[in-house]
Parts: structure tokens; C-alpha cells; sequence
């Protein structure tokens, strides 16, 4: 029987969701409005950090979709009902994506005043050589010369278009800039390229989904069990795509930010970040569903456990990613490479000092790896319904934190300094009401979504040829 759950005199919760959605969107919206028309990026950036949140939430909902039937898996067939409801939230995203691409693509200049360089309070004065904050940490003056050179040819100059307010090389795109870096990525890191791959990427994602989540209900109509056997081949293919579609687009969305950066392990960071932050979404919904929904007495012990499972399992994997990450780029010492941690560290005009990103990345190593860690090393950690839901949101709180450590900081010209000052600012942590509208709105976007869907479909796959040992699992 499909959730019907409206009642009268009381607005159904579809409604409540898409209200809550549209009053954060619209806010969420109007700062990027507003920060287009002014030239300040930070408004830009509380968009781009709510999507990649929700996004990551969904991309590795569809993970999960495609792991379970590549491994044939029974268990967790009750639990992929409420997976294929989260599908339909991509072509939202993806809707809701648009803006930032249109803003992409313009050719406006930028207001004189801002072009120019104006003081923000909020705002670290940075050295242009940011190499030379670490090494001379470090004492190390001779490779700091050498590494200031490099980074002055690469040259951070200032964004004259309002098409680089979030992505610089946008600005730079089709211009004589003499950034030899981004030069030697022109063949990738153009306007047309990127659009294009907008584009493939969703069409992955929204095909991907909706297919899985089409078979599904098509299987309670006909009962055939063909739709699982398609199933199983199509991730079998499918996880390829996705594997190839996620790694792309969190550097062209994420990494990109700062186009000079090199790193191989960024799009397994944001995988990994995506299933834990799905996996705790899931036990969330479950929990709702199995005590206020029409999934009492089917969502039990054992599937609790195993999403336990899973969440230290993706939580171990997370930090053996992140951890990765920063060792080679360490130890490679490379200025392409480090100054993406300097800035998330150092006070570049002062190695001496640390910025305020510096206290965010030790608590993600303390509360988003060795607290949950622990925590889910015991058993009932993850079968008593109160601890695990306390680490599922535990887990999602410190997923934006690790949002924001990876996609907000970031060099910022200051065309306002006096010559042989510091001439570059980075974009410190702060949280501002566009950045909770923005995650609030696109939030209740989805969620109005995900509830939409589930008046369209039976609560759980009720012709599957394998429901009942789903339904009848043990430990």
C-alpha cells in the first residue's frame, strides 16, 4: 500500500517539506542574486556548499543501490526501497545546480570598486608565496625563494569577470592570462567542456537512479522477476559510470575551485564521504518510518547492525583517503600541491599563527574519525536504535564540516595592497544565513521529493524475489 499520509485540517508532510524548501530556496537564492550583482563570492559559495551536501547525500544513496544488487545482497532489500525514493532528488539538484552555471558562463565584469580590492574584516591578508609560510616554519629560506617563484609564475591575478566568482578560471577562460598552469588544463578546464560534462554527469545520475527506482515499482505491478535480473546487469555496468561521473564532477565542481591544485584522491574523498553521509541518512529515514511510518516490524535489529557495519566501514575508508591525500602531498612537497593545506592552516604573513581553519581540520580528525571510530567498534553501538541514531546524526553534523573544510577556503585577490605587501586574501570559515538557507531550502526541496515518491510505490518491494529473507533476517 503506498504512504498516503495526508490527513484533514493538518497540511501533509509533502507540503510542510516543499514550504520549508521554497522559503530556504528563495533566500538561498536571492544571496546569490545579491552576490553576483555585488561581486562577492561568499554568498555563491552557500549555494555551492548545500548542494554538495545533498548531493553527496544522494550519489551515495545510488552507490548503495548499485553495491546491494552487484553483490545480490538480500538483507537490505527492505532498506533500497527508501533509496529509490531518494533518486527522484537528482533531477532537483540538478535544477537547483543551474544557477551557479549560468553565473559560469557570464560575461559581466566585475564592479569597479570590488575589482579594485575592497578590506573584508573577515578575511586573513595573505602572502602571495604561501610555500614560504610553511618552509619558513620550518626554516627552510632557500627552497622558500624557490617555491615563491614558482607560485608568483603561476600567477593568482585578480578576476575581472563575474564569471569567476566562484571558479577563477572561468574569468580567464578565452583570455591572454598567462597562468601557465591552467594553460597546460585548457584542454579540460574550459566553459564548453565543463558544461558539457554538467550535463553527463547528471545524466548518469538521473538515469542511473530512476532507472533502479522504475524496475523496482514496474516489479511490484508484474511481479516479474526479470527486473531483477536486468537490475543486476545494469549496476554491474552502471557502477563503472558512476564511479567515472562522481570522481569528474567533484573536481570540476569542488577541486576546480582552485584550478592550480593537483590531487589524485579527491574524488575518492568525496565518494567515501558520500556513503557515509547516505548511510547515516538511511538509518534517520528508517527510524522515522519504522516508528511513526508503515515499516513497523520490519526494519530490525540485524538491519540496524548492519549499517553499523557499513558506517565504520566508510568511516575507517574516509580517513584512510583523507588521511592519504595529505601524506603524499606532504611529502612530495610540491607548491602546486601544499599550499591547498597551508591555506587551511597558516596565517601565510605569519607561519607562527594558525587561521581558523586550522581548529576545523583537527576536529575532523578527532570527531570525524576517532570519536565514530571507537564508537562503533562496539556491538551495541550499532543495534540499540538511540546510540546508532545519535552517530548517524553525529556523523551527518561533521560531513558539512568537512564540506566546508574542502570547498570553502580558497585565494582571494586584494588588488588593494600597497606594492610589496601582502596582495591575496583567503576566504576563512564563517557560517552566514544564506549558507543555512541554502542547506535548509535544497534540503526541503528533496525531502518534498523523497516524500512525493513514496506515495507513488508499495513501502517496501513486495514482489522481490528474495523480500522475505529481507524481511526475516537475522544476525
Amino acid at each position: 500500500m503506498s504512504d498516503q499520509s495526508s490527513s484533514s485540517g493538518s497540511k501533509s508532510p509533502i507540503t510542510i517539506a516543499l514550504i520549508i524548501g521554497v522559503v530556504g530556496a528563495a533566500v538561498g537564492l536571492f544571496g546569490v542574486f545579491q552576490g553576483y550583482t555585488d561581486g562577492e563570492s561568499r554568498n555563491l559559495f552557500s549555494w555551492l556548499l548545500g548542494l554538495a551536501f545533498w548531493m553527496s547525500i544522494a550519489i551515495g544513496m545510488l552507490f548503495m543501490i548499485l553495491l546491494f544488487y552487484i553483490f545480490k545482497a538480500s538483507w537490505p532489500i527492505i532498506i533500497r526501497r527508501q533509496l529509490e525514493h531518494g533518486m527522484v532528488a537528482f533531477p532537483v539538484l540538478a535544477v537547483l545546480f543551474l544557477p551557479l552555471v549560468f553565473i559560469a558562463h557570464s560575461n559581466e565584469d566585475m564592479p569597479s570598486a570590488h575589482h579594485h580590492g575592497e578590506h573584508h574584516d573577515d578575511e586573513t591578508h595573505a602572502h602571495p608565496d604561501l610555500e614560504q609560510a610553511k618552509d619558513g616554519a620550518h626554516g627552510d629560506s632557500a627552497d622558500a625563494g624557490k617555491h615563491g617563484d614558482a607560485h608568483d609564475d603561476h600567477g593568482h591575478g585578480g578576476v575581472s569577470k563575474k564569471s569567476g566568482l566562484i571558479w577563477k578560471w572561468m574569468a580567464l577562460d578565452g583570455t591572454d592570462h598567462h597562468d601557465v598552469l591552467l594553460e597546460s588544463k585548457e584542454a579540460y578546464l574550459n566553459k564548453g567542456a565543463f558544461t558539457l560534462r554538467f550535463f553527463l554527469y547528471f545524466s548518469v545520475f538521473c538515469g542511473l537512479g530512476l532507472f533502479f527506482r522504475h524496475a523496482s515499482i514496474s516489479q511490484d505491478i508484474d511481479g516479474s522477476a526479470n527486473w531483477t535480473h536486468l537490475s543486476i546487469k545494469v549496476a554491474c555496468g552502471g557502477i563503472v559510470a558512476m564511479a567515472l561521473a562522481t570522481t569528474f564532477a567533484a573536481i570540476d565542481w569542488y577541486k576546480a575551485i582552485e584550478h592550480h591544485w593537483f590531487s589524485t584522491m579527491y574524488g575518492v574523498w568525496y565518494f567515501a564521504a558520500s556513503m557515509r553521509a547516505a548511510l547515516a541518512t538511511t538509518v534517520i529515514i528508517l527510524f522515522v518510518l519504522s516508528t511513526r511510518g508503515n515499516l513497523k516490524g520490519l526494519f530490525n535489529q540485524a538491519h540496524r547492525y548492519e549499517l553499523g557495519v557499513l558506517m565504520f566501514a566508510f568511516t575507517i575508508f574516509w580517513t584512510y583517503i583523507s588521511f592519504s591525500q595529505f601524506f603524499l602531498i606532504y611529502n612530495a612537497d610540491i607548491p602546486e600541491e601544499t599550499f591547498w593545506y597551508n591555506i587551511r592552516q597558516f596565517d601565510p604573513a605569519n607561519p607562527d599563527i594558525k587561521n581558523s581553519w586550522y581548529p576545523i581540520g583537527m576536529c575532523l580528525i578527532f570527531c570525524n574519525f576517532l570519536f565514530p571510530f571507537f564508537y562503533l567498534l562496539f556491538y551495541r553501538s550499532k543495534i540499540v536504535t538511540k546510540r546508532i541514531l545519535f552517530i548517524a546524526g553525529w556523523i551527518l553534523f561533521w560531513q558539512i564540516a568537512d564540506i566546508y573544510y574542502n570547498i570553502l577556503p580558497g585565494i582571494e585577490p586584494d588588488d588593494n595592497a600597497l606594492e610589496g605587501a601582502f596582495d591575496y586574501t583567503v576566504r576563512q570559515f564563517s557560517v552566514t544565513g544564506f549558507d543555512v538557507a541554502s542547506f535548509i531550502g535544497i534540503g526541503g526541496l528533496c525531502a518534498a521529493a523523497f516524500l512525493w515518491s513514496r506515495t507513488r510505490s508499495e513501502p517496501i518491494p513486495i514482489h522481490d524475489p528474495r523480500i522475505l529473507d529481507a524481511i526475516h533476517h537475522h544476525e
